[in-house]
Formats: structure tokens, C-alpha cells, sequence
């Protein structure tokens, strides 16, 4: 019978409580099991009547209090977002509320705060919180109750106590693996690619009520704090030794998901790539056949690519400034034109890791002179932006610009205006996929053609300047590679997958100007076209190009520099050698 003993303490407060998880679960419209939610709430209450009991009874009842209160106003700011706004309890909202004035949240709250949420899913919820507090207040009503419930505890108390046993037993397995993924996001503070190379977990649940979800948010921002903070402090470190005028332009166009096994320039059967394809044989153009991303996702790609930290180095990424950063400071305008991020002044950072310095404002300052202001349905809006800074005032004679594409990203049906449509599932003798499978995958070589047309109108742009430009995927992506029935991005370790999410097609590109006026560093070039790179270290490579000097430029990461270190490891996701995986001479994946 000891068994229920917690639950006869607390049985109100166990009870009560139960039905106002149950209705979160039930009714708010998060992606996991609702009945395994169910278990794991009985479970979790389970506990925590478990440890009240060991209290005294007043402290008991205090504490109690205290747990009813937090728990229906995280459930109520729940249900309020869920209504207004459409999304739950985010490390974004928990963000935006730390950073508002009195005046925002004012205003906040009388634009959400309607009377029509009197007729809504928070109708419940008001009624249950009614209910609490008459039970609470009335001694006679909570006396009658209490006795009724305590003589069908006492006359079924063994019947109830094996059906408890059982509902434990089955929430504990049901739930051990949100458990084991609550232990590593919350008390050992991993991310979530640390937490899935770690354990690979799925859990069906996660943060399946508001309570939940609160201690999430809580947690991602504490983590993302203390990056801010680092990444502010490193603002007093910048310095810039010397700067030749050399390089005065260097392009940097950042593609997104491109599989390099889907350019024509390294094998593929289509014609993906016809412009990047006649620049090599023009000369202009030196693809780099042995380069990977360390990351098979945008943030920590982003965070790689732009820090001037790379593996092998102490610290984070945050702990060394971004070559963004150096570049500004050396005396470059610095153009940032991207259609995934654009400066949202009303937030400094959501759960998105990038924006910790791509969407805060002093961040933003630090690096750039100009940024484009609104997003595109395709990419090729950007070359109008690039085109609207030409009227303003140039502050140097050196420019970086940086394109960032949406390119291949996600649905990649919605990259391309349907007038750029080139291939058809027919294209493809691939008797193994259906034919929507088909349709993806011509939709995916589609929407690279037409992101190559974008470049090639890049390149017109520069064609008379001093200008060098390098293309730099974030990652690949798997798109239906070696027969696999796949596609999208995966934490899988095998080769087939390895390959199509981490090998990029790199590649520099020099105008005549450029050729004529580096013909030493454009050797250089062409000679490390197939050596051992990893992305990581792209920005001491970018500093050279710049002739930019500075305590934080490392020789041994910058492949034109002849103490390049051919040897460094490439760990993918800061935990697996790639080489080890793939093999030193299979850098190049094969359909």
C-alpha cells in the first residue's frame, strides 16, 4: 500500500494538477505521443508528491502553493502564445521578454491580452484554476472531498496500488528516453547536435508541457549568454597589424545544401553547373576536389566558416573574433547580402545559433558597413540589392561582399521561378525511386542550375575589377546518393551518408585583372586545388587575400601559405575524422 501513500498526501494537489498537465498535452498542438505524454506527466507528478511527502505538512502545503501558481502561469503565457501567435513557450519569446522595456511589455500584453481568449482554449483553464482556488478557500467543501476520496483510497487501496505500480513501471519505459535527453540538454547544458552525436536520441516527448518548455528556454538562453557575452568581449581585442592593398576586391558567395557529387564540374551527368563548368576551361575558375564543411547544418557551419577559430585551437568558436570583424577593422566595406538572415533590431538573438551575431545589432555593426534590409522568394532578388549599393558612398577603395544564398535549401521545388525549370523526373533512370522521389531530385539539380545563373551574373558584375571570388557551400545534403531512398541531412556516420552531406564543391575564381596582378598567389591556387581542406579555416585563407596581418591570423590553416598543415585532422562535428570514414583519396563523391 505504500505505494499510493504520496499520492493520499497530496491527493488534491496530485490530482488538480494532473488535469491541468493533461489539458496542456492533449490540446496544444506540439509535434510527440499525447498518450505518452500522459504517462510521463503521472510519472513526473509521481515524483514530486514522492518528495513533498517527506516534508512537514504546513511546508508541504507551501510549497504546493507555490508549484500551483508557477504551473498555471507558465501553462496560462503558454496557451496565450499558442492562441496569438501560434507558436509555444521558445528560447526566442523567453529572449524577447528578458529584453523588453515596461513600455514593449505594456504594449505586448494590451495587444495580446484580448477578450476573445475568454473563448478560447484558455476557457478551460480559467475554470480549472476556479476550481483550485474554491477548493482551497473552502474548508468544508475541501473536508467533504478529501473524506469521500480517502474512503475509495482506503477500500480499493490495493487495487489502486497495482494499478499505480503499473502506470509507473509503463511511464518509465515509456519516457527514459526524453529523460536521458532532458540530462544532457538541461543539467549537462549540450546542444542538440552534442546531445544526438552523444546518444542519438529521439525521445517521443521532449518538453511536452509549458513547464517544460520554460526550463528549455531558460537553459538555450543562458548558453547563448554567455557566447554574446564572449563574443562582446572580443570586440576590445581586435587589432590589425598591417593591411596591403593588394586584393581590393574579394567575393564570397555562400551557398546553401550543395552536394558536390551534383555539379557537372565533378562528374555529374547533368548540366547543373554550365557556367562554372566553362570558367574552368577558360581558366578562371580552380574547383578545390578535396574539401569538406566540419558541419552538415547551417549554425554551427556559419559559426565555423565566419569564426577565425578552427579545430585544433583552445577554446570555442566564440573565443576568436570573425574575419568579418578584422575585415571592417582593417578598412574594407564589408556587404553582407543574404536571403536567410537580415537584421531584426527587435531581438539580439533567438535559438538560432548564427543569429547570435548575425541578428545582433552590435555584432552586426562590428562587421558590416552595409546588409540588405528585406528577404526574396528566390536568390536572385540579391543581385538587386548588390546593384541599390552602387549609388552609395564608397568609404574605401577595398570591398568584401558576401552573398548568402538560400539556394538548395529545404524544399527545393520553392528555389527556383518555375520558368527556370530544366529537368524532369523522366531525366532520370532511377528505376529504385517513385516518381515523386524523382520529382525531388530534379527539382533539387533544378534549383542548383538556377542558382549557377545567379553566379554567373555575380561574376559579370566583377568581371572588370581586381576581384577574386570564392564559392563556399555551408554543407551538402543528401539527395537520394549511392541508392540510398533518402534525402535531407542525418547524424549517421557511413560513408554514403558522410559523403553527400560534407563534401562541397569550393572554388576560386580570378578575373583577368586579378590573374595579371597575383599571378604568384593564383599558382598557389591551382596547385593546392587538391589538398586536404576543411572549411573551418577558410577565414585565415580570406585574411591572406586580403593582406590582412594580425595576431589572430594563423599560417597553419591558410592553405596558400607554405606552412599550410596538410595533416590536421578534419573532425565532422567536431567528433569524427573524416578521412578515417571516407579514406584520404575518396574525398570525391561518386553517384
Amino acid at each position: 500500500m505504500f505505494i499510493i501513500r504520496p499520492i493520499r498526501r497530496s491527493v488534491l494537489f496530485f490530482c488538480l494538477m494532473y488535469v491541468l498537465g493533461a489539458y496542456c498535452v492533449v490540446t496544444e498542438p506540439w509535434n510527440g505521443s499525447r498518450l505518452i505524454g500522459l504517462f510521463e506527466l503521472f510519472l513526473d507528478l509521481y515524483v514530486v508528491v514522492l518528495l513533498l511527502a517527506l516534508l512537514p505538512r504546513r511546508l508541504r502545503i507551501g510549497f504546493q502553493t507555490v508549484i500551483a501558481v508557477v504551473a498555471y502561469l507558465v501553462a496560462a503565457v503558454d496557451l496565450v502564445c499558442y492562441e496569438q501567435a501560434h507558436t509555444p513557450l521558445t528560447p526566442m519569446l523567453y529572449t524577447i521578454f528578458l529584453q523588453s522595456n515596461p513600455q514593449e511589455t505594456g504594449e505586448a500584453l494590451a495587444t495580446y491580452l484580448t477578450p476573445d481568449l475568454l473563448i478560447s482554449r484558455c476557457t478551460p483553464l480559467l475554470l480549472l484554476l476556479f476550481l483550485q482556488i474554491l477548493l482551497y478557500t473552502s474548508f468544508k467543501l475541501r473536508r467533504r472531498i478529501l473524506k469521500g476520496v480517502s474512503m475509495v483510497l482506503h477500500r480499493y487501496s490495493r487495487l489502486l496500488s497495482v494499478l499505480t505500480g503499473v502506470v509507473l513501471a509503463t511511464a518509465v519505459c515509456l519516457s527514459w528516453e526524453n529523460k536521458h535527453y532532458v540530462y544532457h540538454r538541461i543539467l549537462l547544458q549540450q546542444n542538440e547536435l552534442e546531445t544526438q552525436a552523444t546518444c542519438d536520441i529521439n525521445p517521443p516527448t521532449r518538453d511536452y508541457i509549458p513547464l517544460y518548455r520554460v526550463v528549455f528556454a531558460i537553459s538555450e538562453h543562458s548558453q547563448n549568454a554567455q557566447a554574446v557575452r564572449r563574443l562582446n568581449d572580443i570586440l576590445d581585442e581586435i587589432s590589425v597589424d598591417s593591411c596591403s592593398t593588394d586584393s581590393s576586391t574579394i567575393v564570397l558567395i555562400i551557398g546553401e545544401s550543395f552536394n558536390r557529387s551534383h555539379a557537372t564540374f565533378f562528374g555529374y551527368d547533368k548540366a547543373t553547373t554550365p557556367c562554372e563548368q566553362q570558367w574552368i576551361g577558360q581558366g578562371r575558375m580552380v574547383p578545390f576536389t578535396n574539401a569538406v564543411s566540419p558541419w552538415n547544418v547551417t549554425c554551427e557551419s556559419f559559426q565555423h566558416v565566419f569564426s577565425t577559430f578552427a579545430y585544433g585551437h583552445q577554446g570555442a568558436w566564440y573565443d576568436e573574433p570573425l574575419f568579418t570583424q578584422l575585415f571592417k577593422a582593417a578598412g574594407y566595406n564589408v556587404s553582407f547580402l543574404s536571403n536567410q538572415y537580415v537584421l531584426d533590431r527587435s531581438r539580439s538573438f533567438s535559438n538560432f545559433g548564427e543569429d547570435l551575431f548575425m541578428n545582433n545589432e552590435r555584432m552586426s555593426e562590428s562587421q558590416f558597413t552595409h546588409r540588405n534590409t528585406t528577404l526574396h522568394e528566390y536568390d536572385g532578388a540579391l543581385l538587386d540589392d548588390y546593384d541599390s549599393l552602387q549609388a552609395l558612398p564608397s568609404q574605401s577603395s577595398r570591398e568584401l561582399v558576401i552573398f548568402h544564398f538560400k539556394a538548395m535549401h529545404f524544399d527545393f521545388s520553392a528555389r527556383y521561378p518555375q520558368s527556370h525549370e530544366y529537368f524532369h523526373p523522366c531525366d532520370y533512370a532511377r528505376p529504385d525511386l517513385s516518381d515523386a522521389q524523382r520529382q525531388i531530385l530534379s527539382d533539387y539539380d533544378n534549383a542548383i542550375r538556377y542558382v549557377d545563373g545567379i553566379i554567373s551574373a555575380i561574376v559579370q558584375r566583377f568581371q572588370d575589377k581586381n576581384a577574386i571570388i570564392i564559392h563556399v557551400p555551408d554543407h551538402g545534403e543528401l539527395v537520394f546518393d549511392h541508392g540510398l531512398q533518402s534525402y535531407g541531412r542525418t547524424l549517421g556516420w557511413s560513408p554514403e551518408e558522410i559523403g553527400p552531406q560534407f563534401e562541397i564543391p569550393l572554388w576560386f575564381y580570378a578575373t583577368e585583372r586579378y590573374q595579371q596582378s597575383h599571378p604568384q598567389q593564383w599558382l598557389r591556387i591551382r596547385r593546392m586545388a587538391d589538398t586536404r581542406y576543411m572549411t573551418d579555416a577558410l577565414a585565415h585563407t580570406l585574411l591572406r587575400l586580403g593582406g590582412i596581418y594580425c595576431k589572430f591570423y594563423d599560417p597553419r590553416l591558410d592553405i596558400l601559405d607554405s606552412a599550410y598543415d596538410v595533416s590536421r585532422k578534419r573532425l565532422l562535428r567536431g567528433e569524427r575524422d573524416y578521412d578515417a570514414i571516407i579514406g584520404d583519396d575518396s574525398g570525391r563523391s561518386k553517384q
